[in-house]
C-alpha cells in the first residue's frame, strides 16, 4: 500500500491571511496611507518569494516552506489590497467646490442601483464633475463648475429609477433615465453630510435635461444593451 503525500492547499493559508489583515484594518479604520504601504510590502514580498521558490529545488523542504510563505504573502497582498480598495471608495470626493453648494453631479454609474429602504436605490458613482448653485451677486449669477475626483454612492429614489422598468410611470414625456452600469449622467441633488462609514452620498432628486438633446450616454455600445436587455 503506497501512502499518498501529504500537502497543504494554498487556499488553507491564504484565506486566513488575509481575513487577519482585511477585517482588523477595517475594525479599527486604519489610514489609508498605512494600508496602502502594507499592500506595497506585501506585493514587493509577494514577488520576492515567487522568485526564490521559482529556484529552488523541487521536493526540497525548503521548497515546501517557500510554498507556505508565498501563500501567506499572498493572502496579505490580498486582504491588505481590498481593505484599501474599500477605504478608497468612503474617501469623500476632492472638488474645490464647496460640499454644501453642490447641486449636480456629472460621471458614470459604476454598478447597477440596489435597494437602500423602501424608498431609495444606491449606485457607486464616478464623479468627474460638478456646479454650484447660482449667487446673488453679479459676478455668481450663474452656477460655476468644477472638476471632481473620486467615487461615491448616489441615491436615487424608487420612482425615479422604476420608470424605465416595465410598467413604470414615466414623469418627462417619454425621456426616462434607465439607470445601469456604465451610464454616463449628469444629476441634480444635493450631497449628504459625510459619514465615514457610508462614505460620500449624493442624494438625487433629478436627472437634468438641456432642451432636445440628453445629457446622459453610455461608455460603450455593449453596456447600452446590456441595460436594453436588463429592461425588457
Amino acid at each position: 500500500m503506497v501512502r499518498k503525500k501529504k500537502t497543504i492547499s494554498p487556499v488553507c493559508v491564504a484565506a486566513p491571511s488575509a481575513a487577519l489583515v482585511f477585517y482588523p484594518v477595517m475594525f479599527l479604520n486604519a489610514d489609508r496611507m498605512l494600508v496602502q504601504i502594507l499592500a506595497v510590502t506585501a506585493g514587493i514580498l509577494l514577488c520576492v518569494v515567487s522568485a526564490v521558490f521559482a529556484l529552488a529545488e523541487r521536493g526540497s523542504a525548503r521548497r515546501q516552506t517557500l510554498f507556505l510563505t508565498l501563500a501567506v504573502a499572498f493572502g496579505i497582498f490580498t486582504g491588505s489590497f481590498c481593505a484599501f480598495r474599500v477605504i478608497s471608495d468612503r474617501q469623500p470626493l476632492v472638488t474645490l467646490a464647496s460640499s454644501n453648494k453642490v447641486t449636480t453631479l456629472s460621471g458614470t454609474l459604476l454598478g447597477d442601483p440596489v435597494p437602500w429602504g423602501k424608498k431609495l436605490y444606491r449606485a457607486p458613482f464616478r464623479a468627474e464633475s460638478c456646479s454650484t448653485e447660482s449667487g446673488s451677486t453679479l459676478f455668481s449669477a450663474f452656477p460655476r463648475q468644477y472638476s471632481v475626483s473620486g467615487s461615491c454612492y448616489v441615491l436615487i429614489p424608487a420612482e425615479l429609477f422604476r420608470e424605465a422598468l416595465p410598467g413604470g410611470i414615466t414623469r418627462k414625456n417619454g425621456k426616462e433615465t434607465l439607470f445601469s452600469a456604465g451610464l454616463i449622467l449628469e444629476l441634480e441633488g444635493k450631497l449628504a453630510p459625510y459619514d465615514e462609514q457610508e462614505g460620500e452620498l449624493f442624494i438625487v432628486s433629478s436627472v437634468r435635461d438641456k432642451s432636445e438633446q440628453r445629457t446622459s450616454r453610455w461608455t460603450s455600445q455593449a453596456a447600452r444593451v446590456r441595460a436594453a436587455r436588463v429592461r425588457a
